[in-house]
């Protein structure tokens, strides 16, 4: 699906239509708009938002999937770390004693 002057183009579409087995009314009830916009899209080009939303419906994706995407994705694998004794500066171990700045603390800006 390649847009083109941030439309997609009206085969494009109409091709979207009829691998999804849509007609303008079930595909007006998908996207959430009205029938007569369906048929403007299958002769001049649907809208970039329109688009998103035909891929999205393509993946089996659901309005709610879009609150959660943290919660779909794989948790991280446990990292274990031989021989680690401190906070990882530089990878040399504890922070320096006044802080990340160094001995005088944070490092303070250019006057």
């Amino acid at each position: 699906m390649a847009l083109e002057d941030g439309l997609m183009p009206a085969a494009d579409f109409v091709a979207w239509m009829e691998q999804q087995h849509l007609n303008d009314t079930t595909a007006a009830r998908e996207l959430g708009v009205s029938r007569p916009s369906v048929i403007k899209y299958r002769k001049e080009g649907a809208p970039r938002v329109v688009a998103l939303a035909c891929a999205a419906l393509s993946a089996d994706l659901e309005p709610e999937d879009a609150l959660r995407p943290i919660a779909r994705r794989a948790p991280l694998p446990d990292l274990k770390l031989s021989g680690f004794s401190g906070p990882m500066v530089g990878g040399t171990g504890p922070l320096p004693a006044g802080g990340a700045g160094g001995p005088g603390g944070p490092r303070k800006g250019r006057g």
